[in-house]
């Protein structure tokens, strides 16, 4: 495996009332801060979160576990907890993601799951002309990509992910 020096690495996290400790909210319909974000806002179940205020979230069934989980909600958890991720694209573009499965993922205490920021921004600079004469991430890195491997997705963006498997296995090891 190539090993890369280490790099900083930022993680956004939805507001917690209590100190992201692996609970819900105190006060879930309190918390205003998770409305603004498109993946819980819309989502959220005042109801139930409410019902389940301040209980841990290993105790409760994962479908009933608030939305906030999805988006690294309980990363400061004193425990493992286990959840099923949906790829985002499976129902947006299901020609080319709609056999992508589940995948249950175990998350160690006082972890979170991260996507490399690169990876979220402006996917058709990756594939770009490079630049004579001018330093490239992709050749810094040492980045196999190759457009013609690369989907069209159904919503007009462009993916970068068929490289992303092999280049996720090299980078890992430097954030760890």
């Amino acid at each position: 495996m190539r090993r890369y020096p280490l790099r900083h690495l930022s993680l956004r996290v939805p507001w917690h009332d209590n100190a992201w400790n692996g609970t819900v909210c105190n006060d879930p319909v309190g918390n205003m801060a998770c409305l603004a974000l498109k993946s819980i806002g819309p989502k959220r179940n005042d109801a139930l979160e409410s019902a389940n205020r301040d209980k841990s979230l290993d105790i409760i069934p994962e479908d009933d576990r608030p939305c906030c989980v999805s988006e690294r909600g309980f990363f400061m958890a004193p425990f493992d907890l286990t959840r099923t991720k949906k790829h985002p694209y499976v129902e947006t573009s299901p020609e080319t993601h709609g056999h992508f499965r589940d995948t249950i993922i175990r998350q160690p205490s006082y972890s979170a799951d991260a996507i490399p920021f690169r990876w979220m921004r402006n996917p058709e600079r990756w594939m770009s002309e490079k630049k004579h004469n001018e330093p490239d991430f992709r050749d810094r890195y040492n980045l196999l990509l190759d457009q013609a491997l690369e989907p069209d997705t159904d919503s007009g963006r462009r993916a970068v992910r068929h490289s992303q498997s092999t280049n996720l296995k090299t980078t890992a090891g430097s954030t760890t």
